[in-house]
């Protein structure tokens, strides 16, 4: 009745089994349930519901305010924990503000969505077809008397570093979804058991990048030393991305800076470059993730290297921060790494 008067067209249900039988046969923009119900009981109703629909906003409305059963609500994702007695201008404040932050979401989810249908196609097409045109030649070669060794391991670089190309594309787009899922957030699966030499292990990949773009003359490193707990595939492919774009973007034979600084509770990492890439209002948006002129004009990849960067910052409780000096015509990217890392990284 006061979900009514608030404005709302609320479909009520006796208990979590009614409500998953209601909510498969409707549509429905939040589900607010209790949390202690026979033949179904909320957690189990959250379980079912999010399996289906991992945007919906889910409340809980209940008299049990134990910590333990607010805990366990949040980690399986209910958005919102409201306890009885209630005041109805919290409950309905929380409703609709829930629901925006859901269909905002859902429509970035749609954007997004739509810009992968459009472009993963062709990113995927352009190394496929480099692989099977170099097999066609290579073939054509084998079945000549005089083999040219020289030729052959021309056309065998190509295949390779156009599967390098696909590979890196697949690990990417994998590694951004997994990213957006709650399940990443929730299995701490970037954190690793014991901690490593970060700038060790960062540094021949950051050389084996500037390389292949022709920027290793470029390259200016002062990374000092740190050990992170953290895992390192996954660390390393973000920071790796961030590096790809100062290489990409930058002016060849301007340098690309690299800077480390640890403090008592973090480490550092810049990269600055000079660059005409796109503004810093553009970069700093928090829901980047396309690439500026895209429809006129041609780029490589999928503008996933800051999506990926702000979206592990946020899962590591790190932080993303771009500066944009105009009068030098430079970008400094800087990401701030936690040294200590506890239980979940949500």
């Amino acid at each position: 009745d006061l979900l009514v008067m608030a404005g709302f067209d609320p479909t009520a249900t006796a208990n979590g089994k009614e409500a998953l039988a209601a909510y498969n046969g409707g549509e429905f923009d939040a589900v607010l349930s209790d949390i202690r119900m026979p033949e179904m009981d909320g957690f189990q109703l959250l379980r079912q519901i999010r399996a289906r629909s991992p945007w919906i906003p889910i409340i809980f409305l209940s008299a049990k305010a134990a910590s333990n059963d607010i805990r366990m609500g949040m980690e399986l994702g209910a958005d919102d924990y409201l306890t009885k007695p209630y005041d109805i201008g919290q409950l309905t404040k929380s409703i609709q503000r829930r629901i925006e932050r859901s269909k905002a979401m859902s429509a970035q989810m749609t954007q997004r969505a739509d810009f992968l249908r459009r472009y993963l196609p062709h990113e995927m097409r352009t190394p496929m077809t480099g692989i099977i045109g170099f097999t066609d030649i290579l073939q054509l070669e084998l079945e000549d008397e005089d083999l040219d060794v020289e030729a052959l391991k021309s056309y065998a670089d190509g295949i390779m570093k156009s599967a390098e190309r696909m590979m890196e594309l697949v690990e990417n787009f994998t590694l951004w979804a997994d990213l957006s899922t709650r399940e990443a957030t929730e299995s701490g699966k970037f954190l690793s058991e014991e901690d490593h030499d970060f700038v060790e292990g960062i540094t021949p990949k950051l050389e084996a990048c500037a390389e292949r773009y022709g920027r290793q003359d470029d390259l200016r490193s002062c990374l000092g030393t740190v050990r992170l707990r953290l895992y390192e595939g996954v660390l390393h492919r973000v920071v790796t991305n961030v590096f790809e774009n100062a290489c990409k973007f930058s002016l060849p034979a301007t340098p690309i800076i690299l800077v480390g600084n640890q403090s008592e509770d973090a480490y550092e990492l810049s990269i600055q470059n000079s660059s005409s890439a796109p503004t810093v209002e553009f970069l700093s948006r928090p829901d980047f993730f396309y690439q500026p002129n895209r429809q006129t004009q041609e780029q490589q990849g999928l503008g996933l290297g800051l999506a990926l960067a702000r979206l592990y910052m946020s899962q590591i409780g790190g932080h993303l921060e771009i500066v944009q000096n105009a009068a030098e015509e430079t970008f400094k990217i800087t990401l701030t790494l936690p040294l200590e890392q506890k239980g979940s990284n949500a």
